[in-house]
């Protein structure tokens, strides 16, 4: 990937992240302990300007390679400049920690540990001669950076005009020769061209074609443009190619333009839009504006508003890359994914660009020739590019170089990269890097959305937004990405709800064009791999199960990111890159097998985000060093001996979002566990503590007693959990806890009762999962479990009543009770609750489920009971008018069960145990779509059934 001419050099964001360390409270505090408070504030005013000019130089460097050299210049001084001051953050956050620990005063030594030099420390006067030499380093590329600007700024208007005048515009006419019919395709926009079905709408209608650059959106449009029925129909047609420059007036005047055949010498909007009125008024018209950029409504707005006067039935189609273009377009009436073509479609096209007789290629060119067109990935572009270099070139030797070779380096010339890669330069800036970034993992990488921008959060280029989280916002840079077609669905049966996604092969290609030698992959442990000063994030994607890698590391200081990909990863390999990769922030280890962790992981000082692979049973002493650590997924184990324990724990303070711990029955002396250790992890949302059901009683609940989180944890989760009572800031005061909206206790086994739960204020879900010894659940008759929505109770033996405001809420949708046969009544106005939408009663008493005869919920969507001894089900049935799913553990005969009949939104009906002959199937509900008698799956016994399958066959 390196040494790439298209690469992009992205110093913007970075800068901006330098800033905000060098305001942060961590260096603010160097500062003033050390004495250079004036040095960080001079290099603070430096990047500040710098930061001011990025802008501009970054969009300039595609046209002057001296500005991108000076902007790979200034990307490398950042690169040391970070590591630089994330030495000097980590050195504040240490002696916090001692200092905490001691509860001594903190005191200034004549020296810090520092890893970036070969003593491996920094005496305090040498701190400042540091800073100043980064400072005199940034001014001078300031002052050089600053004279290109000023010289970018002076022909940024003409270079703007340039740009415009040179883009790649289009026109109604079509190329029949270098294209494919399409004939679906232009079906399906002319059917909606042609009906009549919104015609009765007082503003224009808009089709949509969406589809990434290259994809055939402009060529389906002319192919439709020109259809005989099209030109018919439509009285006038006029085509506009709108580019990125979305301007109302050069548009309209476009539209008359093209619309009429005469020049328009109007210049100003309002007479623009008053012809185009007077013109369109009455007449049914067609407009296409094609390669739309703009993501703006009010762009859309400005323009339509000469459409009014047209006639009924008139028609806008808008080609776009982007699904946001549409939903800024809010008179989009259908919008058509334009699909890749097939392997075959993609030969068919290359042969038209080649030959002037398809029917007479040589047998030994056909096969090569299918072969290349499989490099097309379904898109046309590339299967015309690849036609017109194929023209010239009929000897089986030069078909096969063009096979081996990379399509991005075929031509020059062909407009392929062109294409592409103004999808990308059109990319907001915290974009572009996510994009990239896309590049350290191979083609045809299965991406799971959550765990990239997990990644992107880690790597920092997610920016905080005000009252949004962190992820939030980086599910909203990921939609953007997928709606501007960098992504596509990896499951087309379910797109909507896909949480797996997959790039275009040449999407990549244009992703590590881009990189240059910031990603480096891996992949074969058999080739020689360089890691330059350049690189910034590593990924390993074969077994390494070899003595060593065969890595040259130059410079392995900006190397910031290490991820392993493909399972298997041998821990003598994984030292070795830890020894060398003493930068690190992100190491992702997920997908490897080793069993232990080498000690040199204490040694990675800047790490902010550790992955571990699931199964790791312990962690090595010095973890406890790594005090920037923020993430640590999927959990801390606590090492039953010689490994890390909770006290190593209690340093990782700056740890957010979710932290699991797993292994407390491993701790042997509650010592460990001290108050201080969860309360002063402040940025914790969710926490889980794992212990294994079998430990010392009174060891378990003193550990529990003092990891107590702080106040404004989001979810608590506890397993295993072996102490007879729960701890005090469960039992007392745990109302305090104003944000805890979801706690889950699983495996209480020696817990007689339940901690005051009720005094949540923002309970949202509650499960008690396996608590056999569970008997009393206090609380008040009312005022408690307000927010409650989500209750679920399973085997819980011996517990006897539910507590008594759970008949009083009015937010509880979803209620399951499932094998607790001492629970002989529910609370005093549970079952007239109108929120429960689902109620699932199974494995319970038949006392319990006979309250069920009378009384049901009346809003329920789904119910799931096993109904005592009855041989029909409960006469309440009848009153659930809107329930749609009704699963039954019982034997019955549901032909004397007559409520069934009535429930007219039942779509699924699961009766395992019960009976009903075939002849009553056509008296069952006709909405009914899934049917299931005595583990038999009747579905296609249904009336409604038989009738799709006849429509359909």
């Amino acid at each position: 990937m390196a040494g790439r001419n298209g690469e992009d050099v992205l110093v913007s964001l970075l800068v901006a992240a330098l800033l905000d360390k060098l305001t942060s409270p961590a260096l603010r505090e160097f500062g003033i302990t050390w004495g250079v408070e004036d040095e960080l504030g001079e290099l603070s005013d430096v990047l500040e300007s710098i930061h001011d000019m990025l802008d501009l130089l970054e969009n300039a460097q595609r046209e002057n390679k001296v500005i991108k050299r000076y902007l790979m210049k200034l990307r490398g001084e950042a690169y040391h400049m970070d590591n630089i001051l994330d030495e000097l953050a980590y050195e504040v956050i240490r002696e916090r920690n001692q200092t905490s620990q001691s509860r001594r005063r903190k005191r200034v030594s004549d020296s810090l540990s520092f890893s970036l030099n070969s003593e491996q420390k920094l005496r305090q006067h040498e701190i400042a001669p540091l800073i100043n030499q980064i400072n005199e380093k940034l001014v001078e590329m300031e002052k050089k950076l600053e004279i290109h600007y000023l010289r970018s700024l002076e022909v940024k208007q003409v270079e703007t005009i340039k740009k415009t005048d040179l883009r790649w515009k289009t026109s109604s006419l079509v190329d029949r020769d270098h294209i494919l019919d399409r004939k679906k395709d232009v079906d399906a926009i002319r059917s909606k061209l042609l009906s009549s079905q919104h015609n009765n709408e007082r503003r224009v209608s808009v089709v949509a074609i969406v589809g990434m650059g290259g994809l055939g959106k402009t060529t389906l449009s002319q192919l439709v443009y020109n259809h005989r029925d099209v030109q018919n129909h439509f009285q006038i047609r006029a085509w506009v190619c709108v580019s990125d420059n979305f301007d109302a007036e050069r548009i309209t005047k476009a539209i008359l333009e093209s619309a009429f055949m005469e020049p328009c010498e109007l210049k100003e909007l309002d007479p623009l839009q008053r012809e185009l009125r007077k013109k369109l008024k009455g007449k049914k018209f067609l407009l296409v504006l094609d390669d739309v950029w703009s993501e703006n409504h009010q762009h859309w707005e400005k323009l339509r508003v000469p459409f009014r006067d047209a006639k009924k039935g008139s028609r806008i189609i808008v080609t776009t890359r982007s699904k946001k273009t549409v939903s800024s377009i809010r008179d989009t009436i259908y919008t058509h994914n334009l699909e890749f073509l097939s392997d075959d479609d993609c030969w068919t096209l290359i042969k038209k660009c080649t030959f002037v007789d398809e029917n007479s290629v040589a047998s030994d060119l056909m096969a090569i020739g299918r072969e290349i067109a499989r490099k097309c990935k379904g898109l046309p572009l590339a299967a015309n590019t690849l036609g017109g270099l194929l023209r010239s070139k009929l000897e089986l030797q030069e078909w096969e170089n063009i096979l081996a070779s990379d399509i991005w380096g075929l031509d020059k010339g062909n407009g392929l990269p062109d294409s592409l890669s103004l999808s990308y330069h059109y990319l907001p800036l915290h974009l572009k890097q996510c994009f990239v970034y896309s590049s350290l993992f191979p083609k045809d990488y299965v991406y799971d959305k959550e765990c990239l921008v997990e990644l992107w959060i880690a790597e920092g280029f997610v920016c905080s937004k005000e009252n949004e989280a962190l992820e939030d916002t980086g599910d909203q840079y990921f939609n953007d990405l997928l709606q501007r077609s960098f992504f596509q669905c990896a499951s087309k049966e379910d797109p909507q709800h896909s949480e797996k996604f997959v790039m275009h092969e040449l999407m990549h290609d244009l992703a590590e064009s881009i990189s240059g030698e910031i990603c480096c992959r891996i992949e074969s442990s058999a080739k020689s791999y360089s890691i330059s000063k350049n690189t910034r994030h590593v990924a390993l994607l074969d077994s390494y199960r070899r003595d060593s890698l065969n890595v040259k590391y130059y410079d392995s200081k900006s190397v910031s990111t290490l991820m392993v990909l493909k399972y298997g990863v041998m821990n003598h390999i994984l030292n070795d890159l830890l020894e060398n990769f003493r930068c690190l922030r992100v190491l992702d280890l997920r997908k490897t097998f080793i069993e232990t962790l080498p000690d040199s992981i204490g040694n990675l000082k800047y790490l902010q985000y550790i992955n571990l692979p699931y199964g790791l049973n312990s962690l090595p002493r010095g973890v406890g060093r790594l005090c920037c650590l923020k993430t640590l997924l999927p959990c801390f184990p606590v090492a039953a001996s010689n490994g890390a324990g909770l006290r190593e724990l209690k340093n990782l303070k700056l740890l957010e979002g979710s932290l699991c711990i797993s292994g407390l029955h491993n701790v042997s002396d509650a010592i460990e566990a001290t108050e201080d250790t969860l309360r002063n992890m402040s940025k914790l949302d969710w926490l889980v503590l794992e212990f294994d059901g079998q430990s010392d009683s009174s060891i378990d609940a003193e550990v529990l007693e003092a990891l107590q989180p702080h106040m404004d944890l989001q979810l608590l989760h506890m397993y295993g959990y072996y102490g007879e009572n729960f701890p005090n800031w469960m039992l007392n005061g745990f109302g305090c806890y104003n944000k805890l909206v979801s706690v889950c206790l699983f495996d209480c086994l020696q817990c007689h009762s339940l901690p005051a739960l009720g005094e949540l204020p923002s309970l949202k879900s509650m499960v008690l999962d396996h608590m056999p010894l569970l008997e009393e659940w206090p609380g008040a008759e009312s005022g408690e479990f307000l927010c409650l929505e989500m209750l679920k109770i399973f085997d819980c033996k011996k517990l006897k009543e539910l507590s008594p405001a759970l008949g009083l809420i009015s937010k509880l949708k979803f209620l399951m009770i499932y094998l607790c046969p001492s629970l002989m009544s529910l609370p005093e106005g549970l079952l007239n609750l109108t929120s429960l939408k689902s109620l699932n009663i199974t494995h319970c008493s038949n006392t319990l489920t006979h309250l069920l005869d009378e009384s049901l919920p009346p809003n329920l969507t789904h119910l799931k009971i096993n109904y005592g001894v009855s041989e029909s089900l409960p006469r309440a049935l009848r009153n659930l008018s809107y329930l749609e799913k009704l699963k039954i553990y019982k034997q019955l005969d549901l032909t004397s069960s007559p409520n069934v009949e009535e429930l007219k939104l039942l779509e699924s009906l699961d009766g395992r145990h019960a009976y009903i002959p075939a002849r009553y199937f056509s008296e069952l509900p006709t909405n009914l779509r899934c049917l299931i008698v005595d583990y038999v799956d009747c579905t296609h016994h249904l009336p409604l059934h038989s009738q799709v399958q006849m429509a359909g066959g």
